[in-house]
């Protein structure tokens, strides 16, 4: 089974780097403009440009929380005491994520 870890982890790295663009870019219609006031953002926009862009950066560290998920039991069992605690917490940045 670890001969498979490597490339099971290399899809999750790609997974996780295409969702990012795809919620910046298809999703919240960030840099698509770059000219203008609003350098990098749809044309029209509800919220001031730092949420946009703070929003954005929470995102990427949230999203690896379910990167995270991905990791050997093994690996976890060494930082985690209780596996069931890991699970609340990269749960929890995923709720918190599509939030």
């Amino acid at each position: 089974s670890n001969y498979l870890m490597v490339p099971f982890l290399i899809v999750g790295f790609l997974s996780y780097f295409y969702n990012n663009f795809w919620d910046n870019y298809c999703d919240w219609g960030l840099f698509k403009v770059k000219t203008g006031k609003k350098k990098y953002l749809r044309k029209k926009i509800r919220f001031s440009p730092k949420t946009y862009f703070t929003i954005s950066f929470i995102n990427v560290f949230l999203r690896l929380g379910w990167l995270a998920t991905l990791i050997s039991k093994n690996v976890i069992a060494q930082y985690f005491s209780d596996p069931n605690l890991f699970q609340l917490i990269t749960n929890s940045m995923e709720i918190t994520r599509r939030f």
